[in-house]
């Protein structure tokens, strides 16, 4: 690793412990995640230390140089060396090949990835709830693409208390998508994480310093204006704005008690990026058809509609249509329409 290398890691990981963009505080995996989407090219305490290593290559296991990566001994000859090092170049290739194959099988919109590709999903099961966050995946990837995204992000079933997920990132760099192992809805939650991750690393009007597309009023495109004002103009978002400073009564114990919606969750839930995820969940389950994510939509509105205040975190079929409308003109614009 050169010393600007060197430096840049020591800098995001040093931002990452003091502030990272997250109340919850990064594991120490993440850290390693970060650390290792940094450093590409391996160094003295990797594959080639003390050794001769593959010639014209780096060294590390990523993208692979020393003996530890092509299988060879200290000590060895040379003749046994080279022939590791012909094996070695004869799988890479073939793997090269079978990556280029897939491309090319790819439609002609195929330069642009699946949201997919751009996820680690390795940790997840697959049954429970590890399954249903991988059907979300595919879901999203029948509805578009997201041109290309420059970093694998893990997905994880996580124990986050009482949150349903998380999207964890610092500055412009994303450390990891968490949906909790105890969600109800582990479909929808899944989507809005992933619609965070699109949002922060994808639409055109995010920023380098992080800034979500959504929250960046004078960078963000015509149509991601448009579709902004089109759900702050629905029936969902105004239920959701007039909760703020009512209250209701309740008997708790025997005993009438006066309780007061929260300033600070209203805030939360009218945030930009907020608004955003949630009718991105939306329109993709909408989009999809997928049945468990329409049947998670249908059960978080009853539980809406049965809530102390009745307000409304998604939107009915009628007045999600014309957000759903402005949806398929940004992913146009984006040039991530299937």
């Amino acid at each position: 690793m050169d010393a600007q290398a060197k430096r840049l890691l020591q800098q995001k990981t040093i931002e990452a412990i003091k502030a990272p963009d997250s109340d919850r505080p990064l594991r120490p995996t993440s850290l390693l995640a970060a650390a290792g989407a940094i450093v590409e090219q391996g160094g003295a305490t990797s594959g080639n230390f003390k050794h001769a290593g593959i010639p014209k290559t780096h060294g590390g296991s990523k993208p692979g140089g020393g003996h530890s990566r092509i299988g060879v001994k200290p000590g060895a000859s040379k003749e046994a060396i080279s022939k590791k090092v012909g094996e070695h170049r004869f799988v890479e290739s073939r793997k090269r090949a079978r990556a280029a194959e897939k491309q090319a099988k790819k439609p002609s919109q195929g330069a642009q990835d699946d949201v997919g590709d751009a996820l680690d999903t390795g940790s997840l099961p697959r049954r429970g709830k590890g399954q249903a966050v991988r059907e979300t995946i595919e879901a999203i990837d029948q509805v578009h693409t997201d041109g290309n995204l420059d970093q694998s992000v893990a997905v994880e079933l996580e124990n986050l208390g009482s949150d349903d997920g998380i999207y964890r990132h610092f500055g412009a760099f994303t450390t990891n998508i968490g949906v909790s192992e105890h969600t109800i809805t582990p479909r929808l939650t899944a989507a809005h994480e992933i619609g965070h991750m699109l949002d922060h690393k994808g639409l055109t009007g995010r920023k380098s310093d992080g800034t979500f597309a959504s929250q960046n009023t004078r960078g963000r495109s015509a149509e991601l204006t448009e579709l902004m004002g089109t759900i702050d103009g629905s029936k969902a978002v105004d239920s959701i704005a007039k909760t703020k400073g009512k209250t209701v009564k309740r008997r708790i114990k025997g005993q009438m008690i006066t309780l007061r919606a929260s300033d600070a969750l209203v805030d939360y839930m009218l945030d930009p990026t907020e608004k955003f995820a949630r009718a991105y969940s939306q329109y993709i389950a909408v989009k999809s058809k997928n049945p468990g994510m329409l049947k998670e939509l249908r059960e978080q509105r009853k539980r809406d509609s049965g809530g102390r205040f009745k307000h409304q975190t998604q939107w009915s079929n009628q007045d999600f249509k014309p957000i759903e409308t402005v949806f398929d003109k940004l992913f146009e614009a984006e040039g991530w329409s299937r």
